[in-house]
């Protein structure tokens, strides 16, 4: 199934899911382990996955311990709630998931994070971010005293150990003490934490746009290049967000061999992080969110025009200035009670661009900014927790599918919950095809569910012993149709897919249907109501 239809199910029978992913959390020699605490900021992160690389090698190993944010960005403990996941019982399902346990008889290590979701933007954590601590300080948890804060800010400080070069990347990034290593800058509540969360968003789009404009095949070898580098130059005394073109082509020179790649990616994360750093100016907290979204959107737009994929339609919307479409999404980003499918707005914005071009028209970012974002707008007011989905796909691609193919999802709780199991049953075949690979009958997918909106949550299912994630997003119709529409995004090991999906209007009501547990109870259960 090569069409983006049910991403959920295409991915999961593409063989790329990696092994290792939900290996078991308790094990032996459990009271010699002590639970690391913390938040995860970029935004605050949600369904991040957060593990100790204790060989540094900036992969998830086998031997490695592993943990994920809950809907607020913690691991381990959640001071708002007073809950500490890791003296919850194992059998657990917020045990097994949210508690990071480490013993060792090394003091010292660093922990990493890598997927998950940008509360700010909805969209996914872009490249790996890191902290170095030790097992004394993460085991510390009082209701009085904030946690550590992994962010880019503490990735910067991760990459050595001399004193005099971490004081340096401190003076230079405003740290004036430990505790400020324990601000949640997210809240962007004064000017230092602006500042804060401006070099933070910097820092992490440059990784991105950086890692994929580089030539080499190794995507932990580029990210241990890229901040090396990126913490070198802000040990000379320049904030992130001031990077300008000229130390950026020094970098691109060592990422990649393409002169013009070079001179076009230094240009546009230039002017980019102009626009990042009004972050640090912004008027009040809306604007600030506003300014998050617009950086989002453009750093996709860069993205596409390095990698390939519809690179000269993203090149002419680019082309028409990063300061002028900033101005116009900050505009369309200016009501902060509408949440957005950020995803969704760059590509409509990369369709304008490539209608602008079939038609050798000129790209009218006014315009086509205005129909992107209010074609993005999420609902707000699904209820999630305690609910079905039944999910079909919409009418441009059913051709692509056998009649009658479904994904129905059952998430646990209660209407206000924001977070528990779920339950999938997936039946979907591709049309007319004879390979049993483009098939799914009544399998079976357990995992569980994290809200980060009033409009989307994020799905973490197992499958066959083995992990990946999903977005699951309910967009505003603006037409007639009765039928809600879902946009589903699933990312698995830095290959994404996403599609429009409908929430099915005539469906058998599958409210008091037993909660299914195995594939047996989707063929029994499930199936013969739908």
């Amino acid at each position: 199934m090569k069409a983006p239809i049910f991403a959920l199910t295409a991915l999961a029978t593409s063989l790329l899911i990696t092994a290792c992913d939900v290996a078991s959390q308790d094990g032996n020699n459990t009271d010699s382990r002590k639970g690391m605490a913390g938040l995860v900021v970029d935004g605050r992160v949600a369904g991040g996955k957060v593990w100790v690389d204790a060989n540094n090698n900036y992969k998830i190993d086998d031997f490695e311990p592993y943990a994920y944010t809950d809907s607020d960005g913690y691991y381990s403990y959640n001071p708002l709630t007073n809950t500490n996941y890791c003296s919850l019982p194992l059998i657990s399902d917020e045990y097994q998931r949210y508690c990071l346990l480490y013993g060792s008889s090394i003091e010292s290590m660093i922990i990493r994070i890598k997927g998950g979701t940008d509360l700010s933007t909805g969209e996914r954590l872009k490249g790996i971010m890191a902290m170095r601590s030790t097992i004394s300080i993460s085991s510390a948890v009082s209701p009085s005293a904030p946690p550590l804060v992994l962010s880019p800010i503490t990735t910067l400080l991760s990459t050595t150990t001399d004193t005099e070069t971490q004081s340096s990347i401190r003076t230079a990034l405003g740290i004036r003490s430990d505790a400020d290593l324990r601000l949640d800058f997210s809240t962007s509540s004064d000017s230092r934490s602006r500042s804060m969360l401006a070099n933070s968003v910097a820092v992490q789009t440059m990784m991105d746009i950086l890692t994929n404009s580089s030539d080499s095949s190794s995507e932990s070898d580029t990210q241990r290049l890229i901040i090396g580098r990126l913490s070198s130059t802000v040990a000379t005394g320049i904030q992130p967000v001031d990077l300008g073109s000229s130390n950026l082509h020094s970098l691109l020179s060592e990422l990649t061999a393409d002169t013009s790649r070079q001179t076009t990616v230094a240009s546009r994360l230039s002017d980019l992080n102009a626009e990042i750093k009004k972050i640090g100016t912004a008027a009040d907290t809306s604007a600030v969110n506003a300014q998050l979204k617009v950086s989002e959107v453009i750093s996709q737009l860069v993205k596409k025009e390095i990698s390939g994929t519809d690179r000269s339609a993203a090149q002419t919307v680019l082309n028409s200035g990063i300061s002028t479409l900033s101005t116009n999404l900050q505009s369309g980003f200016n009501d902060d009670t509408v949440e957005f499918d950020i995803s969704s707005i760059t590509k409509t914005l990369v369709d304008s661009g490539q209608t602008a071009i079939d038609t050798s028209s000129s790209f009218d970012p006014s315009t086509s900014v205005t129909n992107a974002v209010n074609d993005a707008k999420l609902a707000n007011d699904t209820t999630w927790g305690g609910q079905w989905f039944v999910l079909e796909a919409t009418s441009e691609h059913a051709d692509d599918l056998a009649t009658g193919s479904y994904v129905a999802i059952r998430l646990d709780g209660t209407a206000d919950a924001k977070q528990g199991h779920l339950s999938a049953c997936v039946n979907v075949s591709a049309k007319d095809s004879t390979d049993p690979e483009d098939s799914l009958v009544n399998e079976y997918m357990g995992g569980s569910w994290t809200k980060i909106s009033a409009g989307a949550v994020i799905l973490n299912l197992d499958y066959e012993g083995q992990s990946f994630e999903g977005i699951i997003k309910a967009k505003v119709m603006e037409s007639s149709d009765s039928q809600q529409q879902f946009r589903f995004t699933t990312d698995i090991d830095g290959t994404t897919e996403s599609g429009d999906l409908l929430l099915s209007p005539n469906t058998v009501n599958l409210a008091n249907v037993a909660k299914p547990a195995s594939a047996d109870d989707c063929a029994t259960l499930i199936d013969p109501l739908l």
